[in-house]
């Protein structure tokens, strides 16, 4: 995809790609128990430092 100059492509698009052109295997995996944050630019990972971080060190127990 790079070469072919898809250089802003979405993830979901590489996933697709790779399926189709190479054969990857996906699964599913729930993460219902998981701390996580969807980062798509500077902004959301901004939020995610400030859900994430505690006094300048990842907090193990914050919620996002």
């Amino acid at each position: 995809m790079i070469r072919a100059g898809a250089t802003q492509a979405y993830t979901e698009e590489l996933l697709s790609y790779l399926v189709e052109t190479r054969g990857l295997l996906l699964a599913a995996v729930r993460c219902d128990d998981l701390r996580w944050y969807e980062i798509d630019d500077v902004e959301d990972l901004r939020t995610a430092e400030r859900i994430f971080t505690k006094a300048g060190t990842l907090d193990p127990t914050a919620h996002g």
